[in-house]
């Protein structure tokens, strides 16, 4: 599996092949980053984007935060080659194409673009519940 940012459906979980994940929650996952305390050649689960997107009183100064994190530590991400599958729980969201990018479509009727936060992501795969992006965002 390609390092980088995976967001994935949560029922695709167990089909795909990584090396003793730790499971993280999202905010973990952005204090890791901010604080540039990611191992190497990792493997993690990163749980609760969907209800933490929800939640925040400014949507848009949350994304901007997270895709300005990963931008500024683009070239230490790049050099971990971890892999995170940012799990969405299909009891709250599902992944959509929505104007041709793809979202968070959550179950409360509200939307979240990943491209906000991670940029131009490809499909992975070609399975439309599944999208990834290099860990160096910038590219």
């Amino acid at each position: 599996m390609k390092g980088g940012y995976h967001v994935i459906e949560d029922d695709l979980i167990d089909e795909i092949d990584v090396k003793d994940p730790e499971e993280i929650s999202f905010v973990k996952f952005l204090k890791l980053v901010r604080d540039k305390d990611v191992g190497k050649f990792e493997d993690h689960i990163v749980t609760g984007l969907e209800t933490l997107v929800s939640n925040v009183e400014d949507k848009e100064k949350f994304l901007r935060y997270v895709k300005d994190l990963l931008t500024e530590r683009s070239p230490y991400m790049s050099a971990t080659t971890d892999v995170f599958l940012i799990k969405i729980d299909e009891s709250k969201a599902n992944i959509e194409i929505w104007n041709d990018k793809p979202v968070i479509n959550h179950k409360d009727g509200g939307r979240t673009s990943l491209y906000d936060m991670f940029g131009r992501m490809e499909m992975y795969e070609d399975n439309p519940n599944w999208f990834w992006q290099q860990l160096n965002i910038e590219s």
